[in-house]
């Protein structure tokens, strides 16, 4: 018997140090496939740079040129090929979506109103009491005792830090491909690449010059300055977008002003993601990092 037991002890025992064994070789190979995709980041982002250097140095004393504005095709066209090496790279203009964490709620109203989402005012009261930094009730929005009520995350007060967090803000929870009109990057909206729901909300911007900025934007041109717009349109769709100048050059511009780059690293030997994104802006006859984050997925 005592035989027995020592026989069932030793086989715990190397049943223990193999499952040990095999976590640790998990873990470093986790840790390698996290540096490798790190690195494939990394070089990502280095040709990407050189991409967008060659677009800023072409645009460079002339805001009006298209180079800088195809930050995105020319970075798709540039970039070399390399097999084997595993990243993807995503250029997106600052403003391509409306900045929920900015947008007021005129604003936002407007365009809940064009989605023919139900309830809008309800939806933009719950969003602003979301994002706000107080617990004061809006007349039909929600504040923390709703949300502790209804068994659900509470309000974060202050600016949405993903668009997924939109999903916890009351009313939004059943909605579907709201990513592709909201963003929560800062920004004015680009009216040559905004989706046509969110141009048709600004400020002067009627059905007329939206169909006029549609129509352009399948013919494969886009407009260097409002005045273009204005001269190619009707009298009284351009005196609605006249009276409506000065506010409009607030929240909306024609052309990128800045680009984020979104770069994600993977590797063959872990499931890890790294993503590295950067925010780039024109600075003579290079791209300038104004701001960078990494996280792992």
């Amino acid at each position: 018997m005592a035989t027995l037991w020592i026989i069932v002890m030793l086989g715990l025992i190397g049943l223990a140090l193999s499952v040990v064994s095999r976590d640790a070789l998990n873990a470093s190979r986790n840790r390698i496939g996290a540096i490798q995709a790190f690195w494939n980041a990394e070089d990502c982002i280095a040709r990407a740079h050189l991409a967008a250097d060659s677009a800023a140095h072409a645009g460079e004393g002339d805001p009006s040129l298209r180079a800088w504005e195809m930050v995105d095709i020319l970075a798709a066209k540039e970039l070399p090929y390399r097999r084997g090496v595993a990243w993807t790279l995503s250029f997106q203009p600052a403003g391509a979506t409306l900045d929920l964490n900015t947008a007021d709620t005129a604003l936002l109203g407007r365009v809940m109103a064009r989605l023919g989402l139900r309830q809008a005012n309800a939806l933009v009261d719950a969003l602003l009491d979301w994002r706000d930094g107080d617990d004061t009730l809006r007349p039909h929005g929600a504040e923390r005792k709703w949300y502790i009520d209804a068994g659900r995350i509470p309000p974060r007060n202050g600016p949405l830090a993903d668009i997924r967090e939109l999903r916890a803000v009351k009313g939004f929870e059943h909605l579907s491909g709201l990513d592709s009109v909201f963003g929560v990057r800062s920004g004015r909206v680009v009216i040559n690449r905004a989706p046509l729901v969110v141009v048709g909300a600004l400020p002067g911007f009627g059905d007329e010059a939206v169909g006029r900025i549609a129509d352009l934007r399948a013919r494969g041109i886009w407009l260097t300055k409002l005045e273009d717009l204005e001269s190619d349109i009707s009298p009284a769709a351009r005196e609605e977008l006249i009276a409506h100048a000065e506010e409009l050059a607030h929240v909306a511009t024609m052309l990128p002003e800045e680009w984020i780059l979104t770069c994600r690293g993977t590797s063959a030997a872990s499931p890890v993601v790294v993503i590295v994104e950067e925010r780039l802006a024109r600075s003579g006859r290079r791209v300038a990092v104004v701001h960078r984050r990494s996280w792992v997925e």
